[in-house]
């Protein structure tokens, strides 16, 4: 009966170990565009051209890039998001894990001839770190992707979780694009002209309001999906563009879903309008008080 007892005894302990070492976790992690957008659209646009705009959390935060000596030569690699992953899968990946006892550090960057240094810590050295890096977070996060093998390669679900209604948004669409060589909107919230404003902002050590906008999923009519980045597509938070020759271009807008760090909003309302500078100060007008088809 004894030897019994100790049978058993061993089995449950292999199993509680298999159970434990193939537990399920959530984790912040890097994760390239490709990766990324491969379940949520069926294309993307991202800049991939060397920037120290990349390493400017202020502007980009939510993309990540690699450190450089130099950060003129940061590139954007992809998008930092919440991640289900079995802790056997999570181990076999060769890239660092951050806690929030890693390191303290800074990055200058310098736009319009002014310099600008912010500090970050704990799990916001992912904005600076390969792909795959990621923090394990203590709590289910609201919105998340699952993680899994395919064919060898790490891949990913779609997001996971109850998008939230903006309501109805309003769209001005600006006379003179300053971003890109086509298209650019300003996002407002009301009438009154109210720019789109995320509330889940992240801060940096030393306060500076970072960047909450990791990308924007664009549905058409024609049942396509695409994928807008930071600073390719994404300005300001409020701001999106594209140039003249995007498959966006004529596309007509059924939904616009934007991705946080910590939230996914999403809207299928439009009003329509024109933003102009005039004498330098910038004149907003809506066309209707109405939703109406949103034609890019």
């Amino acid at each position: 009966m004894k030897r019994y007892f100790l049978f058993f005894a061993l089995c449950a302990s292999v199993f509680a170990f298999i159970s434990c070492k193939d537990s399920e976790v959530f984790v912040l992690q890097n994760i390239p565009f490709e990766a990324f957008f491969a379940s949520e659209a069926e294309q993307f646009d991202a800049l991939a051209s060397p920037t120290q705009k990349a390493a400017n959390g202020q502007l980009s935060y939510g993309s990540f890039h690699e450190k450089k000596e130099d950060v003129k030569q940061s590139t954007f690699e992809g998008i930092t998001f919440p991640v289900k992953i079995k802790m056997s899968t999570l181990k076999k990946i060769s890239s660092p894990e951050f806690t929030d006892e890693s390191e303290v550090f800074e990055i200058t960057t310098s736009i319009k001839g002014k310099d600008s240094t912010v500090r970050y810590s704990g799990k916001q050295n992912l904005f600076q770190s390969k792909k795959w890096s990621y923090y394990i977070l203590d709590e289910e996060p609201k919105f998340y992707k699952e993680a899994f093998i395919s064919n060898g390669s790490l891949s990913y679900s779609k997001i996971k979780g109850e998008k939230k209604n903006l309501g109805t948004l309003y769209i001005a669409k600006k006379e003179n694009p300053k971003h890109t060589q086509g298209s650019e909107y300003v996002v407002y919230t009301d009438e009154g002209k109210t720019t789109l404003k995320f509330n889940d902002a992240e801060y940096s050590v030393d306060g500076s309001e970072l960047n909450a906008l990791n990308a924007v999923l664009v549905e058409t009519s024609d049942g396509k999906i695409y994928g807008l980045t930071n600073l390719k597509n994404l300005f300001r938070g409020c701001e999106f563009g594209f140039s003249a020759d995007s498959p966006l271009a004529g596309k007509t807008v059924k939904s616009l879903t934007f991705v946080t760090g910590k939230n996914v909003w999403y809207s299928d309302s439009f009003v329509l309008g024109e933003s102009k500078k005039i004498d330098g100060k910038t004149i907003v007008k809506f066309n209707a008080t109405a939703p109406v088809d949103f034609l890019l």
